[in-house]
């Protein structure tokens, strides 16, 4: 993860806020169900990437079998792939770190719960 979101001698981590942006895509990725939607990830084509649902809520996204296939060429083209396809403004990205980031309303998505999370 540090090394998607870290020049080699800077120590910022700007692109480590989810509430900011999505860091990144890696061999395996978490999302909440809020999020999943907000992102499209239903539609991502099934070539890209194997979306799972989860028991309790949210979804795994998965490019390759274990973290020791992650560096494999054709899963660093799919994870490029599905990031163009998500939209590129959504994710952090190194070679512009003070890019303007498309991110949720978050007032808007409701609680899991049902509750909105707007303050009154």
């Amino acid at each position: 993860q540090n090394a998607k979101n870290q020049p080699a001698p800077n120590c910022s981590y700007k692109g480590l806020d989810p509430a900011t942006c999505v860091p990144g895509l890696y061999w395996i990725t978490l999302f909440s169900d809020e999020y999943a939607r907000w992102l499209g990830l239903s539609d991502l084509p099934k070539e890209l990437a194997i979306l799972e649902k989860l028991v309790g809520g949210g979804v795994s996204l998965r490019f390759c079998e274990s973290p020791d296939d992650c560096r494999n060429l054709d899963v660093l083209q799919k994870q490029r792939a599905a990031i163009d396809w998500l939209g590129p403004q959504k994710f952090f990205d190194i070679h512009f770190p003070d890019r303007k980031q498309e991110i949720p309303d978050w007032n808007s998505i409701p609680l899991p719960n049902g509750e909105s999370a707007v303050r009154k």
